[in-house]
């Protein structure tokens, strides 16, 4: 019998990391939770702090990044399918969280947490749309080399199925 980890103990060994943000709001609290690859870590903490927005009359994209994170983590509604959905094709189970400027691919690992894979910009995306395609199946690749105890990822969920309200 092959030992596999629990998903603390991957968090415990550094593979995966909490992604954590300031909720300043009252009667706010952490109901949902994020946890991001190195690479995920290394481009929200570093390209997206830097970068400024495509179109000039947007906010910064660390703002952007902050305020998606601040909502999901804080369990508000994502009802606006551009701000988050699950890719093609769907029995993969990879999500895709939008801002006008980033988006940040990953899955489910049990409802309500996340784990981000990849991170990216509109315009990288806009300009190389194959890079979706790419993004998608690193996502799949990570998750299927993840030493995780099964189930390691929510199967076939839809909205209601993996974050609640």
């Amino acid at each position: 019998m092959t030992y596999m980890a629990t998903f603390y103990e991957l968090v415990a060994a550094g593979l995966l990391r909490p992604v954590k943000v300031k909720i300043s709001r009252p009667g706010d609290f952490e109901d949902r939770s994020i946890f991001g690859t190195a690479e995920f870590y290394s481009w929200l903490h570093g390209p997206v702090r830097s970068s400024k927005p495509f179109y000039r009359q947007d906010v910064k994209p660390a703002f952007q990044a902050h305020d998606l994170l601040v909502r999901f983590i804080s369990g508000k509604t994502f009802d606006d399918s551009r701000l988050f959905k699950r890719m093609i094709p769907m029995s993969d189970d990879v999500w895709e969280f939008s801002t006008p400027d980033l988006r940040i691919f990953g899955w489910f690992q049990e409802k309500n947490r996340f784990i981000a894979v990849k991170g990216d910009f509109f315009e990288a995306l806009k300009s190389d749309r194959s890079l979706y395609e790419s993004h998608r199946m690193e996502c799949i690749a990570h998750r299927d080399a993840l030493d995780l105890d099964e189930p390691k990822y929510l199967r076939d969920g839809n909205y209601r199925d993996v974050i609640s309200d």
